[in-house]
């Protein structure tokens, strides 16, 4: 979309000469994201001048260049209001000159382009979990994606390559707060071993390798929150997340095996997501458990959901989405 923004830009201000337009057109499909910004900056520093779009009668050649201008611009401005939800460019006439109020201030932020998300990362990122993916399923079973972070995980790479703001925000919503617990365990774990949730990373019965893998829970909550730093937050997160975890919630406790349940194989999730209690090892008794689902997922959403709803759009700023 920056590309056909340079176009239109440069298109209006080279009097409507068609081989620059066209050069223009190829150097700016070619150009990085981080050139188009500045190119872009400086084109509408030109354009704060009156006579970068010409004076005149509308029947004149400059007048008529003007108009054509002033559709492009218009047009193109349209465009990018629609996808990034920006207030755009305010564009007004002023005794035959034409001024663009806050033009600078007013230019989609960075945070709704694309290419803020660097390509390397989106690679390793996605080859982690081509690799992790076919390990979980033959090692696990299937039912292990529908576990919070795992869902998460998948999420997260997809938003990565969309540069999806709603999809890392979800995902960061979701799984900040009950990781930065998780790796509070395994601290502890290291030093004080006890039937915690991160018991299994030190059970030598499971591969090594197995185990190395689950260390994204680790490193996932520092990613998601550098994603949205770029790509901003988005307020949707929260009700998309609930509505999803509420669906995952409710599958775990009706379809896959509750807590204590003895399995031919012993890695096969049981208690998926918690939703019998916080010890595998057997159901929580002091709640009946209907009533525990409903205080669980309660208490998911006011003590992980939404605190990080509100910290996340306090550090980074809230994402409008287009209508």
């Amino acid at each position: 979309m920056e590309n056909v923004f340079f176009v239109f830009m440069e298109g209006v201000t080279l009097c409507g000469s068609r081989a620059p337009l066209l050069r223009t057109a190829a150097l700016g499909a070619l150009a990085s994201r981080r050139r188009l910004c500045v190119a872009m900056r400086m084109r509408l520093a030109v354009l704060r001048d009156s006579k970068a779009l010409g004076c005149g009668d509308a029947h004149t050649p400059a007048g008529r260049q003007r108009s054509q201008g002033e559709r492009l611009l218009r047009l193109c401005l349209s465009i990018i209001d629609r996808i990034n939800g920006t207030s755009g460019f305010i564009i007004s006439a002023n005794a035959g000159a034409w001024t663009y109020a806050e033009a600078v201030n007013t230019l989609p932020s960075s945070s709704t382009s694309y290419g803020l998300v660097p390509l390397w990362l989106k690679v390793v990122c996605t080859l982690f979990v081509l690799v992790l993916v076919p390990v979980y399923w033959a090692d696990y079973g299937p039912t292990n994606f529908l576990y919070f972070c795992d869902i998460a995980l998948l999420i997260t790479v997809g938003g990565m390559w969309a540069e999806s703001s709603l999809a890392v925000s979800m995902a960061a919503v979701g799984i900040v707060v009950p990781q930065a617990f998780w790796c509070i365990d395994f601290i502890w774990q290291c030093v004080a071993p006890h039937s915690g949730m991160t018991a299994y990373m030190f059970d030598a019965n499971k591969p090594l390798f197995l185990r190395g893998l689950s260390f994204f829970h680790g490193w996932l909550p520092i990613l998601l929150v550098y994603l949205v730093a770029r790509l901003k937050y988005d307020r949707r997160a929260l009700l998309c997340w609930s509505g999803l975890a509420l669906v995952l919630c409710l599958i775990a406790y009706f379809l896959l095996p509750p807590a204590g349940t003895k399995l031919p194989d012993p890695n096969t999730p049981i208690n998926v997501n918690y939703v019998f209690g916080l010890d595998d090892a057997k159901p929580q008794s002091w709640l009946p458990p209907g009533l525990y689902l409903v205080a669980w997922m309660l208490a998911l959403f006011l003590l992980a959901y939404l605190p990080a709803h509100l910290i996340l759009g306090r550090l980074f700023g809230t994402r409008t989405p287009s209508r």
